[in-house]
């Protein structure tokens, strides 16, 4: 058993970020831990793997100090930062070499790691390659290389598009039948439902445990948890009427075939809610702006050197692209990982020029100055000595006087929520959400006229996460063409104007949200799961 008794851990010269905490997971079983970003999720997932020593308290697992054991295996939010090779096959070989083991047992682990994983295909790939996604699972089999009898997740999730979790569910799944404890940090509603155990966490202390189902309906626990968003109203909705949202998960049309139709009622009401959002005029854009379109990719080709199989060649990293959004528009750029999201974001932003094809701003060729980009790792973007001095520091790059430059980060740290007490911390030392949320008031204190956002709500609680979705569509509101990244493609249906869905380099589809909710099977043609509100939507026979 994996034991946390009485542990309590805090940074030096701040309060405890785990207090007094107590948790045990099995072998073989499933415990989530849920919370709002800064609740002390990432801090418990270390000290639960050794990571970090407890000021007070005791972490055993199978009854021996983490600290002396090689039974916890830990995979972290941000993949990059536990990377020690540049090959992938090199990377998750590194535990096993380490544990002593022979050549014949590491090629043997590292290969049955890599299948388990579902990426034996990038074995001879370089990490600086590879997607987010990709990297992500990448660490994930260089955990499961060293066999550990306890496995902890931290947020292991957001990085992975749909189809990835959902395929990660069945490693859980198979670990599981095979004696693995896993512990699991998550802000994803699908990805707790079906564990033994939700415990919520809140400034570092255990507030609430009990099932994924008795979570669900207590409104109460779930706003502790920060479970906010549309698909948690979903699961309530659909738990309060007496839906097994275990059951629901594999075949929700089977679960909600019972229901009796004043329960049919609210879970639609929670539906609409869901996927309407309030759209208002173009703000501030002048005509001429108008109609010179936005932002936008046309005909664009990428190519890169790829030696790493069949000798050197020119491999195809974006081919064909177009697309464009509009002043005044939310675009959902959504794909598989490795589909080459986050370099069309780096091409739309000027930041990488195309073999062939243009990217353009107002019908004028983009500069690396016009365009605010968010990226997909936040800690890329921070390095200043505070937060605010942070925030200000791209206004003051683009012009604006010291004193604008104050205000207009101020303005930006407060749209985004980020308390006053950290304004003066160093950004270095945020948790992942408030990185991400402090990198994103970056972009928008600089008040360019169009944004390139990756991935803006990874690892956000639903509250955090929503305030970012609604300050996407302020921005548009306020008349800048935006273009949003996100594996998280339910959370944004309600906001978007336009998608566009890629897969291996390519548009394999593009249109109107209208459009994009009338046909699901397009989600299924880009490789993606259904999001849940709209398999929601099928399973009551309605139509949005």
């Amino acid at each position: 058993m994996l034991s946390l008794d009485h542990v309590s851990y805090a940074y030096p010269g701040l309060a405890y970020a785990v207090e007094d905490l107590s948790l045990c997971v099995s072998q073989g079983g499933w415990v989530v831990v849920v919370g709002p970003s800064g609740s002390g999720k990432s801090t418990l997932a270390a000290l639960a793997s050794g990571s970090l020593s407890p000021v007070s308290g005791q972490v055993t697992a199978d009854d021996r100090d983490v600290r002396d054991s090689c039974e916890v295996a830990l995979v972290r939010q941000d993949p990059s930062s536990q990377f020690v090779s540049s090959l992938v096959e090199d990377d998750v070989a590194f535990g096993p070499r380490n544990l002593g083991l022979d050549a014949d047992a590491i090629r043997t682990r590292v290969r049955e790691a890599l299948e388990l994983a579902g990426i034996l295909s990038l074995s001879h790939k370089d990490v600086n390659e590879l997607s987010g996604g990709q990297r992500q699972l990448v660490v994930l089999a260089g955990a499961l290389a060293l066999r550990p009898r306890y496995l902890v997740l931290d947020e292991v999730c957001s990085q992975l598009d749909s189809a990835a979790r959902e395929a990660l569910r069945g490693v859980i799944g198979v670990l599981r039948r095979r004696g693995v404890g896993i512990l699991e940090v998550t802000h994803l509603v699908e990805e707790l439902i079906g564990a033994e155990e939700v415990i919520v966490l809140s400034a570092g202390r255990a507030v609430w445990e009990g099932t994924p189902q008795g979570l669900f309906v207590n409104s109460g626990a779930c706003r502790l948890a920060g479970l906010v968003g549309p698909d948690a109203r979903l699961c309530a909705s659909l738990a309060a009427a007496g839906v097994d949202l275990s059951v629901a998960l594999i075949d929700l049309e089977a679960a909600c075939a019972t229901l009796r139709d004043k329960d049919k009622v609210a879970i639609w009401d929670a539906l609409k809610g869901s996927l309407d959002c309030k759209r208002t005029g173009l703000g501030a854009v002048s005509p001429t702006e108008r109609m010179q379109g936005g932002l936008e990719l046309d005909s664009v080709f990428l190519y890169r050197e790829d030696a790493s199989v069949y000798g050197v060649g020119a491999a195809c990293v974006l081919a064909d692209i177009s697309l464009a959004v509009a002043f005044g528009h939310v675009l959902l750029l959504a794909g598989p990982s490795g589909s080459g999201k986050t370099t069309s974001a780096l091409v739309m932003a000027g930041l990488i020029e195309a073999d062939s094809g243009t990217s353009m701003l107002a019908g004028r060729p983009v500069r690396p100055s016009d365009v605010g980009l968010a990226f997909q790792r936040p800690e890329e973007q921070l390095f200043a000595n505070t937060v605010l001095d942070d925030v200000a520091f791209g206004a003051l790059a683009r012009g604006a006087g010291a004193k604008a430059a104050r205000s207009q980060a101020q303005e930006a740290l407060e749209r985004l929520g980020i308390e006053r007490t950290l304004w003066d911390r160093s950004p270095l030392a945020l948790s992942g959400g408030e990185a991400r949320r402090v990198a994103l008031a970056g972009i928008v204190a600089m008040r360019p006229s169009a944004y390139v956002l990756d991935e803006p709500t990874a690892g956000l609680d639903g509250r955090a996460a929503r305030r970012v979705i609604a300050l996407t569509r302020e921005l548009a509101t306020d008349g800048a063409a935006v273009v949003v990244i996100s594996h998280e493609v339910g959370e944004w249906l309600g906001v978007a104007d336009d998608g566009c869905l890629l897969r291996e380099g390519r548009v394999i589809w593009s249109g109107s949200r209208a459009e994009l909710l009338a046909s699901p099977g397009t989600f299924r043609r880009a490789g993606l799961k259904v999001p849940l509100a709209v398999r929601v939507g099928e399973a009551l026979g309605e139509r949005h």
